[in-house]
């Protein structure tokens, strides 16, 4: 149980931790998760002490606000925060992942979520926004993702998935729980997770599973695992209602890298329990000849065009270079080329 519960908090590689941990006055993260029973907007669980007559009803962030100014100030902007100022009464004691992000409750009262780039690279929050264009265009169900800028730095924002009702349950959980060797080869990982998706009500999965892997092949998202992909779940009935929106694409496009090391003629992504696999095995593995044959090539051809303006409209504040917007631009056209290069291949 605490290994659980301490799992809930925010990780020790969270970009800016210390930082933050000092802004905030204190020592570790871990003690973030008692400041408000662990409770999280991914799913209903909590900790509620035994001589406590609380009720999830009657403190939980989907149904009550919360105040996310000290983790904005924080975190984001490296402020220190005075002790009166903080409130430490909020979802982000519980969010996951390495990139700096924050809880909100925006004026139309949903709750968003602020995501910035890594090291302050800038890229990360515009493939957000990418990975939204191809979506759309392959029909892929996404959650949408628009640029907002906090003291003249972009971040990300996107409205939670979930609500009071339902919870997002991961596809390593999924597999865990059915006692799956994450030894297997990663063929067998992915058979198996399509069964049990299938088994379990959902439908369309293969198709949604290889769009997914479309989209990372054409992005080339390098960070493609079992957290971040799943199911949503009934938390009261259980059941399986469909398969997560497509989320966190942000490091892709090669975000950390420099544009000499970019390649866009060969590249490598995650499959399952396997990293560095040649993208084009990946598509093997994933698609047939129908889901590629297919796809909408007029509506991905008008994506780089898109993602060029949402680039450039922010060019004066991020200050990536000329050439590098160029060599991102010829590149997602150069993926988008070489998938349509592989359907006329598979309809000859």
């Amino acid at each position: 149980m605490n290994s659980w519960f301490r799992g809930r908090g925010i990780p020790s590689w969270r970009d800016g931790l210390d930082d933050f941990l000092d802004n905030l006055g204190l020592d570790n993260q871990d003690v973030l998760l008692n400041k408000a029973y662990g409770l999280s907007l991914s799913d209903q669980y909590w900790m509620n002490p035994v001589e406590s007559k609380l009720k999830w009803e009657d403190i939980n962030f989907f149904d009550h606000d919360f105040n996310s100014q000290s983790y904005i100030e924080a975190i984001f902007e490296n402020k220190l925060v005075e002790d009166e100022k903080i409130d430490f009464y909020s979802p982000n004691n519980t969010s996951d992942g390495m990139l700096k992000k924050a809880w909100v409750v925006d004026k139309d009262k949903k709750r968003y979520l602020l995501k910035s780039s890594f090291k302050n690279r800038e890229l990360e929050p515009f493939n957000e926004v990418l990975g939204c264009l191809i979506s759309q265009a392959i029909h892929l169900d996404y959650t949408e993702y628009v640029i907002e800028l906090l003291n003249k730095a972009p971040l990300s924002k996107c409205e939670c998935f979930i609500d009071n009702h339902t919870e997002f349950i991961s596809a390593y959980a999924l597999l865990k729980k059915e006692n799956i060797n994450f030894k297997d080869n990663r063929l067998s990982l992915y058979k198996a997770y399509i069964t049990l998706l299938e088994n379990n009500g959902i439908k369309n999965a293969k198709e949604s599973i290889g769009k997914m892997f479309i989209l990372d092949y054409l992005m080339i998202n390098q960070d493609r695992h079992l957290g971040n992909f799943g199911i949503i779940r009934d938390v009261e009935t259980l059941k399986w209602l469909k398969i997560a929106l497509n989320f966190d694409s942000g490091q892709a496009m090669y975000s950390q890298k420099e544009v000499y090391e970019m390649n866009f003629e060969n590249a490598t992504g995650c499959f399952f329990n396997d990293k560095n696999i040649d993208f084009e095995k990946i598509l093997d593995f994933a698609c047939d000849e129908k889901l590629i044959g297919n796809l909408d090539f007029i509506a991905l051809e008008k994506v780089p065009d898109l993602w060029e303006k949402e680039l450039l409209k922010y060019q004066e504040i991020t200050m990536i270079p000329d050439e590098k917007i160029q060599i991102l631009i010829n590149g997602l056209q150069t993926r988008i080329h070489k998938l349509k290069a592989k359907k006329d291949l598979m309809i000859k």
